[in-house]
C-alpha cells in the first residue's frame, strides 16, 4: 500500500454533526484474517467487535460502529 506524500494513516479528522464538533478521538481496530477477498473484524476499545467480508461489508460494519458511538 502506497501513501501519497504528506498523507498519513491514523490521522485524527474533524467530525461535524449537527451544531458541535466532536472532539474526543476513536480507536478502531481493524484486524484482516484474509486479503482476496478482504475478511477480518473491527473492534473499539469497550469490546465491540464486528466481523466482515469484503470492502461494502468493512464499511459497513464501520458506519455502524461509528454511528453507535456515544455522541
Amino acid at each position: 500500500m502506497s501513501q501519497a506524500e504528506g498523507e498519513r494513516i491514523g490521522q485524527v479528522t474533524d467530525v461535524s454533526e449537527g451544531g458541535g464538533w466532536h472532539d474526543e478521538p476513536v480507536v478502531i481496530t481493524i484486524r484482516l484474517d484474509a486479503f482476496d477477498p478482504p475478511a477480518g473484524r473491527v473492534s473499539l476499545p469497550d469490546g465491540r467487535e464486528l466481523g466482515f467480508v469484503g470492502w461494502l461489508g468493512l464499511l459497513q460494519v464501520l458506519t455502524r460502529l461509528v454511528e453507535s458511538a456515544p455522541h
